[in-house]
């Protein structure tokens, strides 16, 4: 298993997963058109913030991204794990990758507005439910989480383009939107 940054030649296949990750949990067609503009990733979003990819030799088995909202605070914008992956460890290891980039920074908490699915995997991890904010279609709630990261070492350089430097594995750039919410 390893972790690459996604390059533009392969927002196809992260679609693909990401659609059906999201069908996974039995979500209807209708549901799944209403919120298709929101789930796919264009060139724009690769383009704005850093995607990781979880690989077992060469086939995508997960996908994450982060923006960050402000100083030391990040947010979740993507967690996706292709449907054959769930419940054998592997958003576990996903997500601990993601939280040890984090912690290489100055982040102090990590912020997921989660499906309602996904709540119980995101407490396992440690995170707390805060609050709900509307969602699509009108009615639906989405829990709102958030996550402290403790026993920051590392350094956040924000450049012009928002790019952040990560201590992990060397020197590795970690684009990150700065202007989510």
């Amino acid at each position: 298993m390893n972790f690459e940054i996604a390059e533009p030649t392969e927002i196809e296949e992260i679609n693909r997963l990401i659609e059906s990750s999201k069908r996974y949990w039995g979500y209807s067609d209708e549901l799944m058109e209403v919120w298709q503009r929101d789930l796919l990733v264009t060139r724009k979003d690769l383009n704005s913030r850093t995607f990781w990819l979880m690989k077992i030799n060469t086939e995508m088995v997960g996908v994450f991204s982060l923006s960050l909202l402000s100083e030391g605070i990040f947010e979740l914008e993507d967690f996706w794990l292709n449907p054959s992956a769930i419940g054998n460890g592997l958003g576990r290891k996903m997500f601990q990758f993601m939280i040890h980039c984090l912690q290489s920074t100055e982040a102090t908490k990590l912020v997921i507005v989660s499906d309602p699915h996904a709540e119980g995997f995101y407490k396992k991890m440690g995170a707390t439910r805060v609050k709900f904010v509307n969602s699509k279609p009108e009615g639906r709630m989405l829990p709102v989480m958030d996550l402290l990261l403790p026993g920051n070492q590392g350094q956040t350089t924000l450049g012009n383009q928002g790019q952040t430097t990560l201590g992990n594995q060397g020197q590795t750039t970690f684009k990150l939107a700065t202007n989510r919410l």
